[in-house]
């Protein structure tokens, strides 16, 4: 598959960085989506089809770029942030099938205006400020991330930047605000023009 070669540039570049100096690396594969390019050591692995044995795939590469943090000695002062665009696709047929909801408990997939078309994997790592295990369970965006990084980093952004972008770093510490971080957000399938308004738990 082509993404063995995509980690090892990720490596490589880790490699390069002068561990004193702040770094930022935006690791962008662009899989699971299709065209499923499956190494063949996971092919059949998965019990879950071929998108399954994807999954897999894609799992063993982050772990090959967390594994060189670890073995640069970059693990424990790294904020590691780890999601999608968009949540499973996913059919009846499918869960029929194989006996796995990909999209857990939750209603739909990509696209839908339920909340399995609105919830996306947000899968945090930062050893001594994200307490291993925990979950949070408030409403954010991945918008969000400009604002928590610079936030993270002690930068302000300009006023007429980031206007939703909101700074999450305390979610991923476990703090509770007095207030919600983020009261709405917009959410829009562009495939079938449908649009949703999220406030708290309700959806519009």
């Amino acid at each position: 598959g082509y993404l063995k070669p995509i980690a090892s540039k990720a490596d490589a570049w880790l490699e390069k960085q002068n561990t004193n100096q702040p770094f930022f690396l935006y690791y962008a594969i662009p899989a699971p989506h299709a065209p499923w390019a499956t190494a063949a050591e996971f092919k059949g692995k998965s019990s879950a089809g071929q998108y399954g044995d994807y999954v897999m795939n894609v799992d063993a590469i982050i772990g090959q770029v967390l594994a060189t943090l670890n073995r640069l000695e970059l693990t424990e002062n790294t904020l590691v942030l780890f999601s999608s665009d968009n949540g499973p696709v996913w059919y009846a047929a499918d869960i029929e099938k194989f006996s796995h909801r990909a999209s857990g408990p939750w209603k739909g997939m990509k696209g839908d205006l339920t909340d399995a078309g609105h919830r996306m994997p947000f899968i945090a790592r930062w050893p001594g400020q994200i307490k291993a295990g925990t979950t949070c369970d408030d409403l954010i965006c991945f918008t969000d991330v400009m604002a928590t990084l610079a936030s993270v980093v002690g930068e302000s952004l300009p006023n007429d930047s980031g206007e939703d972008s909101f700074d999450i770093s305390p979610l991923l510490r476990s703090e509770k605000p007095g207030q919600p971080i983020r009261t709405g957000m917009v959410h829009v399938n562009y495939g079938a023009y449908t649009l949703a308004i999220r406030h708290g738990d309700w959806k519009l």
